[in-house]
């Protein structure tokens, strides 16, 4: 007699399944929120109503300022400094410094703080001038606090480990040196500072 092959029958409908149990489009649970919801694959920018705003650098960018949406800073790579466009576009301004730039803190438009190497830049309205830093290595964190109307105080760490005080007008001196590198700052007033660093390093300080 004939040879008979056994044909399986073809899948129809939802049986026809992948091998991992997904449904076609279907996002494993690695690729979706804690809700179930699916998060935006690499390199998807439409995500969750992310936008790419064109910076017009490739400078690598460390840190970021805002005091509203028409007044934000950027710094980065090299002396980098960019502020935002009401359009949304970011336009370069001249630094006058080649150090990398890591930190920002402002008061107002017109005094806009940014350090990273030894100098610290002060942006007064008109042009970005350079105050001598007392640190031997780079500055990683800046805070301020307004003091009256017209000026400002701040503080800056080092990963040398320093303490930084200047403001308005005048150089940073050294205030203390950390045994260990110190990261970042915050000031909730001139007696209410809070710094960070290495090795689960928290300080406290302030005036008075």
């Amino acid at each position: 007699g004939e040879d008979r092959i056994a044909h399986a029958p073809v899948p129809r409908g939802d049986a026809a399944l992948p091998t991992d149990g997904l449904h076609d489009g279907q996002r494993d649970a690695s690729e979706q929120d804690a809700s179930g919801r699916d998060l935006p694959l690499p390199g998807d920018a439409s995500g969750a109503g992310w936008v790419v705003e064109p910076s017009g650098t490739t400078a690598d960018l460390h840190g970021l300022f805002a005091l509203d949406e028409d007044h934000v800073w950027a710094v980065g790579t090299a002396g980098t400094i960019l502020r935002r466009q009401q359009s949304g576009a970011w336009k370069a301004e001249s630094s006058g410094v080649s150090d990398d730039l890591r930190a920002l803190w402002a008061r107002s438009a017109d005094d806009v703080w940014a350090a990273g190497g030894s100098p610290v830049v002060h942006f007064d309205g008109g042009a970005w001038k350079s105050l001598s830093a007392a640190v031997k290595g780079n500055i990683r964190g800046l805070c301020g606090v307004s003091v009256g109307a017209a000026s400002s105080l701040l503080w800056a760490v080092g990963d040398d480990g320093s303490i930084l005080e200047g403001g308005s007008g005048g150089a940073f001196q050294l205030l203390h040196l950390a045994g260990t590198p110190l990261e970042g700052c915050y000031a909730s007033a001139s007696d209410a500072i809070w710094v960070v660093g290495e090795q689960g390093t928290i300080l406290r300080g302030g005036q008075g």
